[in-house]
């Protein structure tokens, strides 16, 4: 799992160049009175993994990662607004969007045997501090063989056996 959360990381900070800062969400907006990030922010996270056997120690999992988006809210999104202050508040479904098109579909490279993520859900997340936050879940499968059970072969001493044809012997 710390794997892929490393390059869904990467990922983001590749293809999202909007994006301040990327993290794994350890807490960061739930326990400051100001959060130690820079908006707009994307915090992954890991939330389950349901796993199935395989055979020999190896398991196929289906995990459930979410990425929180943080932004702050300091346009003005009312009808009534001027044009470019109600752009400015609608920037965060662009940056959504671009988070979407780099994640879903794409399957992380490496050393596992991983699927493509797939969204799953898009939540608005409500706040009483001015930021504006939205939760996008991905679900991934993979193959976790980190208890495989390593077999050592041992050699087979050759047997030989000679049949005698003669029975007065």
């Amino acid at each position: 799992m710390k794997e892929i959360l490393k390059l869904i990381q990467v990922r983001l900070g590749e293809q999202v160049e909007t994006l301040k800062y990327i993290d794994l969400n350890w807490g960061q907006m739930d326990y400051y009175t100001q959060a130690p990030l820079k908006f707009p922010a994307a915090l992954v996270h890991f939330r389950e993994s349901r796993f199935e056997n395989e055979g020999k120690h190896t398991q196929r999992g289906i995990a459930q990662i979410d990425i929180n988006v943080y932004d702050m809210a300091l346009s003005n999104s009312n009808a009534k607004a001027p044009d470019t202050q109600r752009d400015k508040a609608f920037e965060i479904f662009d940056l959504l969007a671009a988070i979407h098109a780099a994640l879903h579909g794409w399957a992380p490279p490496g050393q596992g045997e991983y699927g493509n993520l797939t969204r799953t859900s898009l939540r608005f997340v409500k706040r009483d501090d001015g930021v504006r936050a939205y939760t996008m879940s991905y679900v991934l499968q993979y193959v976790d063989n980190s208890a495989l059970i390593q077999y050592t072969s041992t050699p087979t001493p050759s047997i030989s056996l000679s049949v005698g044809l003669n029975p007065l012997q």
